[in-house]
């Protein structure tokens, strides 16, 4: 446990130092300011540009407008952003060879991998939950009635998806010793689950509803039952990517 506390703590430090923290700290606070702002203002910016005589009926924003909002920025936008920042974390200590120092001081190489998972994942859910407390806070300001239907299952939703997301890039980082094998590995997962939505049974299972229906979720016309197939899909399959991954480290040529 200490070898990986020790290899986690400088999973961060790495983070901070090549400003990989700091890009997806403001990132992520930036949707989070422009979710509600641009929900709020976004009527008045159509109408000002607007031709002269022309007239459009605009409906009064609505605290719903800035999740939606959320929705459509944080699980594309951030998500994009994490795995272009995460895809290279092992394929580049494997091409670089930085890793043989510390695995033949006797660090197991499963607490090299989880320690990476980890740093990722952390990652993931303090940017994420920081972009929801930014939506959260403005959308206080803006709206007298902040209270949302089923918004903190729609949250929750969203980050299992980007957590399995991770779990999926970190995996083809250590097959491959390309940065690209993060991000075809990520373009794959969500290609998958495009191709099942097509399926209405297969559908249900699909992990990519996770981060693409919450609206439904928040608006009624899906109920949480409806998204459970899909969330224990996605949980195997980040079980299984995190086994696979450890698996595949252990037995990897350095």
């Amino acid at each position: 446990m200490r070898g990986f506390a020790a290899f986690t703590r400088k999973e961060f430090t790495e983070y901070l130092r090549s400003y990989k923290l700091l890009i997806i700290v403001m990132v992520f606070l930036l949707l989070g300011f422009m979710n509600p702002v641009s929900a709020k203002y976004l009527p008045e910016l159509m109408e000002n540009f607007m031709p002269a005589g022309m007239k459009m009926e605009i409906p009064e924003p609505v605290i719903a407008d800035a999740w939606a909002q959320f929705f459509k920025n944080v699980p594309q936008i951030g998500l994009v952003v994490m795995v272009i920042i995460t895809s290279g974390t092992m394929s580049q200590e494997l091409s670089r060879g930085t890793l043989l120092p510390v695995l033949t001081k006797g660090l197991k190489r499963r607490a090299v991998w989880l320690s990476k998972f980890t740093g990722a994942a952390v990652l993931w859910t303090g940017s994420y939950f920081l972009s929801f407390a930014v939506t959260y806070v403005y959308s206080l300001l803006f709206w007298d009635k902040a209270s949302v239907p089923e918004l903190g299952t729609a949250v929750f939703f969203a980050w299992l998806f980007g957590l399995l997301l991770q779990s999926v890039v970190l995996l083809g980082s250590t097959l491959s010793r390309s940065y690209a094998g993060g991000l075809l590995s990520a373009g794959a997962l969500v290609l998958a689950g495009m191709v099942m939505s097509l399926f209405h049974g297969a559908g249900r299972y699909s992990p990519l509803r996770l981060a693409s229906d919450n609206m439904s979720l928040i608006d009624g016309t899906l109920k949480t039952g409806d998204f459970l197939p899909a969330a224990a899909a996605a949980g195997l399959l980040t079980a299984a990517a995190v086994l696979a991954g450890i698996i595949v480290f252990d037995k990897k040529q350095l």
